[in-house]
């Protein structure tokens, strides 16, 4: 029945109901007994290198590269613990800028300078809480488990997670490896709303831990492919690096 209602809708989609009318996700499996949030992370910490590991990891400095359109694509990312962020994407002709010192945050592109605010900063401290995973419940991040999918032909756990600002953030592990595979989140910009999924890909070990060295981005039709040029872990980064004023 799907099938032949598809065509009439405009956006090319199909809501589902059951005998109840409640609305639901044919994709999604159920899990098996015995399965909870907790269990799924802790196969992914362990997959990764576990979580003293994890907690040992003061700073963070990826280099990625890509291209889009034929346009060469540098992304440096820095992070600091608890929850620094000094974000670079170099596109040839300019750059664009994320910085965020652990309070306050600003985004620079073109010359221009703005000051993140309101939901947007307060999911910025916590997207970017290099520890978080370890204890959703202290920073009153609500998780769920919300059934299996398919992320790739492998069956992955679904996790959502609600921030306190109400903004959904979804993940999925894989059930075999416990590697994180894919993230998917909705980003509010003047324009409108837009979905953007992350798949994470070939996994590598990093001064003990595991690190995926491919990152696809979707957004909308736009896709773009990042490369992992290099990982350095506990360089000691200075914190002018993080500064907004």
């Amino acid at each position: 029945v799907a099938s032949s209602l598809k065509k009439f809708s405009t956006s090319g989609k199909i809501k589902y109901f059951d005998n109840y009318g409640v609305n639901y996700d044919p994709n999604v499996k159920k899990v098996a007994d015995g399965i909870t949030v907790q269990t799924v992370i802790d196969a992914y910490l362990t997959a990764i290198g576990g979580r003293e590991k994890l907690l040992s990891i003061k700073d963070k400095t990826t280099k990625l590269k890509g291209s889009m359109q034929g346009t060469d694509i540098v992304l440096t990312l820095m992070q600091k613990a608890p929850n620094k962020l000094y974000q670079e994407i170099d596109f040839g002709v300019g750059k664009q800028k994320t910085i965020f010192d652990g309070e306050k945050g600003k985004q620079e592109a073109m010359g221009q300078v703005q000051e993140i605010t309101g939901d947007q900063l307060e999911n910025l401290k916590l997207q970017n809480n290099m520890h978080l995973i370890l204890d959703y419940e202290k920073y009153n991040v609500k998780a769920e488990l919300s059934g299996k999918e398919d992320v790739d032909g492998s069956e992955a756990y679904k996790i959502v997670l609600t921030y306190p600002t109400g903004s959904k953030r979804t993940e999925f592990y894989d059930a075999m490896s416990g590697f994180k595979v894919r993230e998917v989140s909705t980003t509010k910009t003047p324009q409108g709303e837009f979905t953007q999924k992350v798949d994470l890909k070939d996994y590598r070990e990093v001064n003990g831990m595991k690190a995926p060295y491919k990152l696809i981005q979707s957004m909308g039709p736009q896709s773009l492919e990042l490369d992992v040029i290099s990982i350095e872990i506990n360089t000691d980064l200075d914190d002018a690096i993080f500064e907004v004023d």
